[in-house]
């Protein structure tokens, strides 16, 4: 029968700590928001309203019916012309869109709502969710205890 020599382990100490590196953050000093035709760039807006809150919906009528029917009843945003003043609308459009139309860049269409009642929701959302964890991680202790 064979038997297993066991060699003696060294202590604990011996191990270096680990030592995390993390590589430094650059960013770019120059702003490059202006920039025409950037993906990151694609929807943002000019002349946003500060009291309204904006949101990209895909041009389904499934997709724009889940905003319409939503409880902060969002409005499909229309562009009022290249000859108003503060029109709103995206970046590097100006000339493509034609007044009337809805305020479309690659298959989305533009929708908002009012900033107070959309940060009003968002509020209570955040409150029903910690309150739900909060249920969740009781009856989870609570089961936990039942079983020991």
């Amino acid at each position: 029968m064979p038997t297993t020599i066991l060699r003696k382990s060294r202590p604990v100490q011996h191990i270096k700590k680990a030592v995390s590196r993390v590589s430094e953050r650059i960013d770019p000093n120059e702003d490059f928001s202006d920039v025409i035709g950037d993906d990151m760039n694609r929807f943002a807006l000019e002349n946003a309203r500060p009291d309204r809150h904006y949101v990209w919906a895909h041009k389904s009528a499934e997709d724009i019916s889940k905003f319409q029917a939503h409880v902060l009843n969002y409005k499909l945003e229309m562009y009022e012309g290249d000859d108003a003043k503060d029109a709103l609308r995206p970046k590097g459009m100006l000339g493509l869109l034609q007044k009337g139309d809805h305020i479309s860049v690659a298959d989305h269409v533009l929708m908002s709502c009012d900033l107070a009642k959309w940060e009003k929701r968002q509020r209570y959302e955040a409150t029903q969710t910690m309150q739900a964890n909060k249920s969740q991680s009781r009856k989870l202790q609570e089961d936990l205890v039942m079983e020991a």
